[in-house]
């Protein structure tokens, strides 16, 4: 037997545990279930990793998956741990099954990231309990038992889960609504978001608050205070008409110079866009967000902070602008005037430009975007946003080769436009560009185009989709709303 028939027919059987641990280990996770299906000695190491990363719904919880979490070490390997309360009165849960499982999650001394999630089509969202006393029963044995927790995601309306919600030493804190429909203000409507970040006011550094903040909730969030607190994700601010700016973001931004990143909400279709309040930003006694790096805002409130605390924008590396609104243009125009009176922001490395369907026709506004921009930002190597119907191969690359540096473009929508042919062009323009990604809408995912040079500076490209990877992800965007 030669030595390569040796190799090729040597038992896999034999091969060290350590090794497979190493190839579950390298394994996708949607691979994972298929690769434990092989054998006993596969399932054995695809299933330390599987359980790192466990999702329970109440209507699929079994006996028998809670017995395999109690009577093993699986549940030591609870990194990450989803419960979804999915059943409803059209729906029957499994008899016989507490939920939560609090003896399993008892057990998770490890775990480190919680998600409460209730059903998106549902218009009433079943409570994760049973009743208060379990709601405290479950978050005594958080406080108790998972010394680790550092990040909570909650979906469900806050008026389904009771105010004893006290959880201690988070990090990260993300509330949001799986409610079909939004009837009005709930970030602070009830206690139990109030408590929750209170337990956590010395440790938390991302708060996220997707659901809509009115004036009430804006006065209620002025009045908190988190020494270590990084990240600020707000989501759109929903107010009568008669009703000015929110004074309480205002204060709270000026409380907080710790923060570095910056996502104030507005929607889609233009409206509920949070306005700062010029006067109350303009009464600061101190430098306002001295140390923010990443902003994504309505223009309206990005021209605010122009206005009102100019040096907070220049030690910014990433600027996101957005609205959906059809009748922005005077907006962005105003604050694309304002920008070049703070001067070059030369720290700046990636800019976004979202205005959605109204950008259709929006190329004078398109071509004054890039204009100010390429100016006031000359180092930009990441662009994300939208391009306006009706951009030919020739305004394209006039366009965006104003950015020498340009590393990477990511377009939302540009199913009508030439992307190979463009971005060849551009390429051969932009020294430094690398890669070209847009949405595919036909089959999910992206579409990249890669760029490479040889010797000689010729360019080459290779067009790929990547079904698995949604474009918000692949281009890194600060999201105001809950994926």
């Amino acid at each position: 037997m030669s030595a390569i028939q040796a190799f090729t027919t040597f038992p896999m059987a034999n091969l060290p545990q350590d090794v497979w641990f190493l190839i579950a280990g390298s394994t996708r996770r949607k691979d994972l279930a298929s690769l434990a299906a092989v054998s006993k000695i596969h399932l054995h190491a695809a299933r330390t990793f599987l359980y790192c990363d466990v999702s329970l719904k109440k209507t699929r919880c079994t006996n028998e998956t809670i017995s395999l979490l109690l009577e093993s070490t699986l549940a030591l390997r609870v990194a990450r741990l989803e419960l979804v309360t999915d059943d409803s009165e059209a729906v029957v849960s499994t008899p016989h099954v507490v939920w939560p499982p609090l003896e399993s999650v008892r057990r998770m001394s490890n775990l480190r990231w919680l998600a409460l999630r209730g059903v998106p089509h549902l218009s009433r969202n079943p409570s994760p309990f049973q009743s208060s006393e379990q709601q405290g029963r479950f978050i005594s044995i958080l406080n108790d038992s998972c010394p680790n927790l550092k990040e909570i995601v909650v979906d469900p309306p806050h008026d389904v889960i009771g105010p004893n919600f006290g959880l201690q030493g988070l990090q990260r804190v993300k509330w949001c609504s799986s409610s079909a429909v939004q009837a009005g203000p709930d970030s602070f409507s009830h206690p139990a978001p109030r408590t929750l970040l209170q337990a956590s006011r010395t440790t938390l550094t991302h708060l996220c608050l997707f659901g809509f903040i009115g004036l009430a909730e804006a006065e209620l969030l002025g009045a908190l205070r988190f020494p270590s607190l990084r990240s600020l994700i707000l989501g759109p601010y929903m107010h009568p008409d008669d009703e000015g700016p929110a004074e309480g973001i205002a204060r709270f931004l000026i409380s907080h110079p710790t923060l570095i990143e910056l996502g104030l909400g507005y929607l889609p279709n233009g409206i509920g866009s949070i306005v700062l309040d010029p006067i109350t930003l303009a009464e600061a006694k101190a430098p306002i967000l001295p140390a923010l790096r990443r902003l994504h805002a309505h223009p309206l409130c990005v021209y605010t902070l122009v206005q009102a605390a100019p040096h907070c924008l220049i030690s910014l590396i990433s600027l996101e602008m957005g609205s959906g609104c059809s009748n922005v243009i005077d907006e962005f125009s105003r604050l694309f005037c304002a920008l070049p009176l703070i001067g070059q922001l030369p720290n700046m490395r990636k800019v976004g430009y979202y205005i959605g369907e109204s950008a259709e026709e929006k190329i004078e506004l398109f071509s004054e975007c890039i204009d100010t921009l390429s100016s006031v930002c000359p180092n930009v190597e990441v662009w994300v946003g939208d391009l306006p119907m009706g951009l030919t191969l020739g305004s394209f690359t006039k366009s965006f080769s104003k950015f020498k540096n340009l590393r990477e473009i990511f377009i939302r929508e540009a199913d009508e436009f030439p992307i190979v042919d463009a971005t060849m062009e551009l390429a051969s323009h932009c020294l430094h560009l690398s890669r070209f990604v847009s949405k595919a809408e036909e089959h999910g995912g992206v579409r990249s185009v890669h760029f490479s040079r040889d010797d000689k500076r010729r360019v080459t490209s290779e067009k790929i989709t990547e079904a698995d990877t949604s474009f918000e992800e692949i281009s890194g965007w600060l999201s105001i709303y809950p994926r």
